[in-house]
């Protein structure tokens, strides 16, 4: 079985705090009054979260999934005041644990949202997942998508 530990944004604001002996990139973005992660359900992750501008669930919410098999991943998006723009919510997974989400295979792109709304997408963890605790990213971005290292522009 591999572990995995969650590393969610709210408020789009990542940091890569956690109990790994190397670090992640940070990620920030600090315009959470428009829009925001509220939910996110992974395996048997089910988490809500507020508008706190950042949080980092790594050594709370954690799962196990079984390498070829898919599970389904959902993310809750709230948007104020019905912003009318386009936001776009990407998730990463360190399947290879190597401290990045660089690889081709561990990025999930999971579509746009211009009201409130839930997007979901099927996730199959890869049969050369490395086993242990792996690092998920989810974030989301006004505009553009994000990536996983990234300080986004603001869009007005």
């Amino acid at each position: 079985m591999k572990k995995l530990s969650t590393l969610l944004t709210i408020g789009l604001i990542l940091s890569s705090v956690g109990s790994f002996a190397q670090t992640y990139c940070a990620s920030v973005y600090q315009q959470s009054i428009f829009e925001y992660i509220y939910q996110v359900n992974f395996s048997t992750i089910s988490n809500p979260s507020g508008n706190s501008g950042y949080s980092d669930f790594t050594g709370l919410d954690t799962t196990d999934v079984k390498l070829n098999l898919t599970y389904t991943l959902s993310v809750g998006v709230l948007k104020f005041p019905s912003n009318l723009s386009t936001t776009h919510v990407v998730a990463w997974f360190d399947w290879n644990q190597d401290f990045d989400f660089d690889d081709p295979d561990e990025t999930y792109y999971l579509g746009t949202t211009i009201p409130t709304a839930s997007l979901s997408l099927d996730i199959t963890v890869p049969e050369t997942a490395v086993l242990g605790e792996t690092r998920m990213r989810i974030s989301v971005n006004r505009g553009s998508q994000p990536e996983p290292c990234y300080v986004p522009v603001l869009q007005t």
